[in-house]
């Protein structure tokens, strides 16, 4: 559905009319959804900006409202945990530290989510995590192979495999772990990345991936007063300390294997399906291409492309990266995952959901409560009545400002 600001479709209505063009316009969508995206903006901004507030689009418009959660059609009881979420009707543990009303955040219990993995299960924290991944991927399949993190790891493997790798390699996209930030993002994709190198090690072949290092200089921007050596001396510095300032470009040192799945971090090729956010599956790694398959078994050779980052405010300090156009999609913050339906997904509760519309979106991204799994720790969890796993306690942001009325 749209989430981009009002104005876009409003310029669109403006210059239809003014040509003369009658025509109807289908603008699908979800208020409960994440809101428009307003960088850096306030929640009056973001309200401004949403479809809601438009009169020429909203308010003047036919209206057609979806009453069943179609997605979690086969377990109506999730269906309607989603639907409560989505809409702010969810029931609030009001004694909880997760309950702020004036921030519009509920500390909404779930119940209905069996499968909690809590920090202090075991050992370490890793541990914790490594046992939540193998419910998540599994580690052996039907035929007898590693999954997920040792199925592609060796090109012989996936020789052998044939038509049962490329089912794999689309079955493994429909499985993510779902996180609220960059940060654990990031930490949840190394873990996983790590644990394929040890099934690689473990199982032995001829894929040993590779690194690939950016190149990194500063760029160009206009009249120099002094901006160019300012940015020369970032990069000298370290790479890496600039790296928060833009969660869109890929990291320095881009770390592949064979069978990973990744997002592209920027649009190739609009008509050969090469855009932001597509998933893919690493295929063939050269030394100034990757090779990457999609769904449909497509492969696409991608090289090194351009990306600017911004290093200060006032934006006359640029640092241009040329790198891989990849980042690691094991793990995907909740704005990516927006409109995925996925076969099974870990929702990292431990960092909280703050925005309109990120609990919904995270909680209804698979079918049935059966197939989501949540990694808990003590300040979003509580003891389930009768003993087993304790429950997970989301944080819900819901603005009745955003929604549809």
């Amino acid at each position: 559905g749209f989430n981009g600001h009002r104005h876009l479709p409003e310029a669109l209505i403006v210059y239809l009319k003014s040509i003369g063009c009658n025509v109807r316009i289908l603008i699908p969508g979800d208020s409960q959804q994440l809101s428009a995206t307003v960088p850096n903006g306030t929640t009056m901004e973001k309200v401004d900006a949403s479809l809601i507030s438009s009169q020429m689009v909203f308010h003047d418009a036919l209206r057609v409202h979806l009453l069943v959660q179609h997605r979690q059609s086969s377990d109506p009881l999730y269906g309607r945990l989603v639907q409560t979420v989505g809409n702010g009707s969810a029931p609030s543990l009001g004694t909880h530290a997760l309950h702020q009303p004036g921030k519009g955040q509920l500390a909404v219990a779930l119940p209905l989510i069996t499968h909690v993995y809590h920090t202090l299960d075991d050992s370490t924290v890793e541990a914790s995590m490594r046992r939540a991944l193998e419910w998540l991927f599994g580690r052996v399949d039907e035929h007898g192979l590693p999954n997920q993190f040792g199925r592609l790891c060796t090109d012989n493997v996936r020789r052998r495999t044939g038509e049962v790798a490329a089912a794999y390699a689309n079955g493994v996209k429909r499985r993510v772990v779902i996180c609220a930030t960059n940060h654990q993002k990031d930490v949840w994709n190394e873990l996983i990345h790590q644990l394929r190198v040890e099934d690689r090690d473990r199982l032995g072949g001829d894929n040993t991936g590779r690194a690939y290092k950016s190149v990194d200089c500063a760029a160009s921007v206009g009249d120099d007063n002094g901006e160019h050596e300012l940015a020369e001396q970032s990069i000298a510095e370290n790479s890496n300390l600039y790296q928060h300032l833009d969660a869109s470009v890929p990291k320095s040192i881009l770390q592949l294997q064979i069978g990973d799945v990744v997002m592209l971090a920027k649009t190739i090729c609009s008509r050969s399906g090469l855009v932001k956010n597509e998933i893919y599956t690493i295929a063939e790694l050269r030394t100034y291409t990757v090779v990457v398959q999609n769904f449909a078994e497509v492969l696409h050779t991608i090289p090194r492309t351009r990306f600017v980052i911004n290093v200060n405010a006032a934006g006359n300090i640029k640092i241009a990266r040329k790198q891989f156009p990849f980042h690691h999609a094991w793990a995907i913050t909740v704005h990516k995952s927006q409109g995925a339906t996925l076969e099974r997904s870990l929702l990292d509760l431990c960092s909280v959901y703050w925005e309109h519309g990120q609990g919904y979106v995270a909680i209804g991204r698979t079918q049935r409560a059966v197939d989501t799994g949540a990694f808990v720790n003590d300040n979003c969890s509580v003891s389930r009545d009768g003993g087993g796993p304790p429950v997970p306690i989301m944080a819900v942001v819901c603005l009745q400002s955003l929604l549809a009325r």
